[in-house]
């Protein structure tokens, strides 16, 4: 791991909350198990072998949900850089080309703070410079257009 900036995510996220009794994932008839998994817990709570097959639940989180557990998929990335559970990751976290304001990367991303977003940035950098996971022109349009 480094752990460099997993101490930067650990930082950034370290007061994030969610509220007792929050929804944890969209009104869906199937969240993948998404709210079953995570409910009660913490984001300090999940580490790679509770997440590697937990992805899919990123597309189901309410946004609330997704900022708060988005350190954990993180950090558990940073524990298994080369697995594809990695660049699936990396990949959920960069705006579509064609539409970087869609609702469900919007409604995330301005929830975060300027700490957070340098985090996330940090860490696409870091796949990127590392495993090719995030092409860099991806990388740029979340700096310029959001404030990464």
């Amino acid at each position: 791991m480094n752990s460099l900036l997993g101490s930067q995510i650990r930082e950034a996220f370290s007061t994030a909350a969610l509220h007792a009794g929050e929804p944890i994932s969209i009104d869906t008839f199937d969240d993948e198990g998404a709210s079953e998994h995570f409910e009660l817990t913490h984001w300090r709570d999940h580490g790679y072998a509770k997440l590697k097959d937990r992805t899919p639940c990123l597309s189901f989180f309410t946004p609330n949900a997704f900022c708060f557990f988005l350190p954990a998929y993180l950090l558990a990335a940073l524990d298994e850089p080369e697995s594809w559970f990695s660049g699936d990751v990396a990949s959920r976290l960069v705006p579509p080309k064609n539409d970087p304001s869609r609702p469900s990367y919007a409604a995330w991303w301005t929830r975060l703070s300027p700490d957070q977003r340098a985090a996330v940035v940090s860490f696409l950098m870091w796949m990127q410079s590392g495993y090719g996971a995030v092409p860099e022109a991806d990388i740029a349009r979340m700096e310029v257009r959001h404030g990464g």
